[in-house]
């Protein structure tokens, strides 16, 4: 029997698996060895792209560099979804996944310093004198920094609250 699991966190593979009528062990178990193999991947991938690294030019470093940045970020959501596979966890930090949702959709605007016209605005984070930051479904792009927020990442950034806090903000 297959069964590609999407889901992420205990609850919701726990409601797959009651509605496909099959044992929630076996299903945590396979959701498990899969984030387990994407690790061990990642890990691979890290090692294999360090040892290229060696007598590369300027723009070959770069691109694996990139390679092991994402394979890197790959292992630390990989890491974070295998957390979520235990019952209640995240409960108890007084934040859920629907108060994170509810967070996101946040006007980012609204947390904006600069105000924004045509979707761009200046970048709160260096100086700036021409707009860089652009606003786009409710995210915000700084093309000068190249780094992308969403409300809960940009009120975390602008005010140094911690991810819980932030959400907790957002949500009142």
């Amino acid at each position: 029997m297959e069964l590609r699991l999407t889901a992420t966190n205990y609850e919701s593979i726990k409601a797959r698996a009651d509605e496909m009528e099959i044992p929630l062990k076996w299903a945590l178990g396979q959701r498990r060895q899969y984030l387990e193999d994407l690790i061990r991947q990642h890990e691979t991938d890290i090692v294999q792209a360090v040892s290229e690294l060696a007598g590369t030019g300027e723009l070959e470093h770069c691109l694996i560099m990139d390679r092991i940045d994402r394979a890197d970020k790959g292992i630390r959501k990989a890491r974070f979804d295998l957390s979520r596979l235990k019952p209640n966890a995240g409960k108890g930090k007084g934040v859920d996944d629907t108060e994170i949702e509810r967070a996101k959709g946040y006007p980012i605007e609204a947390l904006l310093p600069n105000q924004v016209r045509r979707g761009m605005t200046l970048c709160p984070f260096h100086e700036d004198h021409y707009p860089s930051m652009s606003i786009k479904n409710n995210r915000a792009h700084c093309f000068a920094c190249n780094k992308t927020w969403d409300s809960i990442e940009l009120l975390c950034g602008l005010q140094g609250y911690g991810f819980i806090e932030a959400v907790r903000y957002l949500n009142q």
